[in-house]
């Protein structure tokens, strides 16, 4: 009778018979993590606190950062939906995606109750990617840098509040005026991300291996499986 304050509208705008189903995606965890990195650098490049993937993974201590951990930790990430919403948590597994492309279909078209069609579909249109792949190989991202006006407003504001103030506006609705106001402050220079090393997706597999056990025992998952796509050994 008392619904958490995260989900208290839920309760309010549907009544208190609501059945709430979670369907979360899960990926392994050594290529989630560094994938995330490499979408995200322009990002922690321009603020200038995290400019390589051990201080984005690891703390001063050389230990998970407690914000990476629970965030890439399946079962912290599934039971906290579990006690906010009360819900059934229903998972895929990206990996099917790649290697086993009708299971997925299959499992997300059941959970969805809609036709595999129309999923396989879906699946099948582009989506965005915040990266160039180089001849030279390696993974590059595009950050801004200021020009003109911009450079004004860059001294007046400090290079830091100018740049959030700037990519501010990557997510304007329409392109035309997002475009417009970028081409006017700033220029783009592309930066090569630097290289994410064997040992440290060691130390992800490492750090996950036994809260992905735990997780697969919990959920029920397919053990085979996970095994395979290399969640746990």
């Amino acid at each position: 009778n008392n619904p958490p304050y995260l989900t208290g509208l839920l309760w309010y705008l549907l009544g208190d018979d609501v059945n709430v189903i979670v369907l979360i995606t899960i990926r392994n965890q050594v290529e989630l993590i560094p994938s995330c990195y490499i979408q995200k650098y322009r990002f922690v490049f321009q603020a200038g606190n995290i400019l390589n993937f051990k201080s984005f993974l690891l703390g001063s201590e050389n230990f998970m950062r407690d914000v990476t951990h629970k965030f890439f930790d399946f079962q912290y990430v599934a039971d906290y939906y579990k006690s906010q919403l009360n819900c059934v948590i229903k998972i895929l597994v990206f990996e099917d995606l790649r290697f086993d492309v009708d299971s997925f279909i299959r499992d997300l078209s059941n959970l969805l109750q809609i036709d595999k069609s129309i999923v396989s579909s879906l699946l099948q249109s582009s989506h965005f990617r915040n990266r160039n792949s180089q001849n030279l190989g390696g993974n590059f991202t595009k950050i801004h840098k200021p020009r003109g006006i911009g450079k004004i407003l860059c001294y007046l504001m400090g290079e830091k509040k100018f740049l959030i103030f700037l990519n501010r506006f990557c997510y304007l609705q329409y392109r035309i005026f997002r475009q417009l106001i970028i081409l006017l402050f700033a220029s783009k220079q592309q930066v090569r991300i630097p290289d994410i090393s064997d040992t440290e997706k060691e130390i992800i597999k490492e750090h996950f291996t036994s809260s992905n056990k735990r997780f697969t025992d919990v959920y029920g998952l397919d053990e085979y499986k996970m095994k395979k796509y290399g969640y746990f050994n």
